[in-house]
């Protein structure tokens, strides 16, 4: 299958544009593939992905990782692997601009960003969330995406968006295959 470029739609969610390049539909639920663009201020509170995991690759600019406690810098080239069950937050903090694809396996998340999040409109200025985005994802986590408890209660934001990762439930095993317990990160 081929995407054209003009294709994928673009999302805000939590202050971050995420253009979706291949969805879960599109995967037959496999993965989900986005493009995702930070401003260089933007912050997930601590959380924990209870049926899927987190593959990130950095196009250009810089992103911290903090995996299990231990913030790790991550620059255009580096790719990091969070599997399901690890404590993590992604931040850019560093006033400028980052690209970075995610890949998401199973899909789950494409559908969470197009009910949680909003599309992103023409000429749009992305901002920190607003109160209707933290009460849409509020609503959102517990009834279409399974039972979820805050991680971390750093603020109202951070909060709701702990609430929609962080599971109560087992994890979806790996249908048989080994899956690592930490994090791995390659350059």
């Amino acid at each position: 299958m081929i995407v054209p470029s003009g294709d994928g739609k673009q999302f805000v969610l939590a202050g971050v544009v995420m253009k979706r390049l291949l969805s879960g539909e599109q995967t037959a639920g496999q993965f989900c593939l986005l493009e995702n663009k930070s401003d260089g201020n933007t912050r997930t509170p601590i959380h924990v992905h209870a049926r899927d995991d987190e593959t990130l690759y950095i196009i250009e600019g810089e992103l911290t990782a903090v995996i299990e406690g231990e913030p790790r810098r991550l620059t255009a080239g580096e790719t990091v692997f969070l599997p399901r069950g690890n404590p993590h937050q992604l931040m850019n903090m560093s006033g400028s601009p980052c690209r970075y694809i995610l890949i998401r396996t199973p899909a789950l998340f494409d559908r969470f960003v197009e009910e949680g999040g909003h599309e992103l409109e023409p000429d749009e200025v992305v901002g920190p969330p607003t109160p209707e985005e933290i009460e849409r994802l509020r609503e959102q986590c517990p009834a279409r995406y399974g039972d979820h408890q805050p991680v971390a209660h750093r603020s109202a934001s951070s909060a709701a968006w702990a609430m929609c990762t962080r599971s109560t439930s087992t994890a979806i095993p790996h249908a048989g295959r080994s899956r690592p317990k930490r994090p791995i990160r390659s350059s």
